[in-house]
């Protein structure tokens, strides 16, 4: 609603100042829906600390299906890239931290930990070496001078004091569709020829 002045383009300039976006779908006849879309740089969130290697790493608690311990023969690696875990007679991609952020994965005997995420109606496993705990914590956006940090959805400073990186499960989820859907026209245009 507009009113003394103030429309929609002050709306979308602020909330584009904080890295949103508002997206407007109009249709004849029906109306118009305003959609703003937030970025998780300026609340608290409740989340789960995981650790890969010395790192740590938040996974927001709206994500997060399940966690359990991973046995090495459920991971399949088909023969068009990537890997796959089985979880409850169900096939989900697995991304291992370690090696999407290039991070040493921790020693030991200990098996790997798979946490199944949800986005945008796709489960994904995020292989990880330790989970913690559940914790509030306070999100702190990344600033400019950080770089390409699509992965990330902001920084928290831990109970411990540490800083730890507040993953993006919805890149994390689409980059993985991305790579799929790709993977998938390499096998159809191979079939093709």
């Amino acid at each position: 609603l507009s009113g003394r002045g103030v429309g929609l383009d002050v709306v979308k300039r602020n909330v584009e100042s904080i890295r949103g976006t508002v997206q407007v779908r109009t249709r004849p006849g029906e109306g118009t829906s305003f959609r703003l879309v937030l970025p998780l740089t300026m609340a608290v969130i409740d989340g789960m600390l995981v650790g890969v290697g010395a790192e740590r790493y938040v996974i927001p608690s709206l994500a997060v299906v399940e966690s359990l311990a991973v046995d090495p023969a459920t991971i399949n690696a088909p023969a068009g890239g990537g890997e796959l875990l089985e979880a409850h007679g169900r096939m989900l991609a697995l991304v291992r931290l370690s090696e999407l952020f290039a991070v040493p994965a921790a020693d030991g005997g200990r098996k790997p930990i798979a946490v199944i995420v949800e986005s945008m109606g796709q489960r994904v496993a995020l292989l990880v070496d330790q989970v913690f705990s559940q914790q509030q914590v306070v999100i702190k956006p990344l600033g400019d001078g950080v770089g390409a940090a699509e992965h990330f959805g902001g920084a928290a400073i831990l109970a411990d004091g540490k800083v730890g990186l507040i993953l993006n499960v919805d890149r994390i989820c689409s980059r993985l569709a991305r790579r799929t859907a790709g993977t998938a026209e390499s096998r159809a245009e191979g079939a093709n020829q």
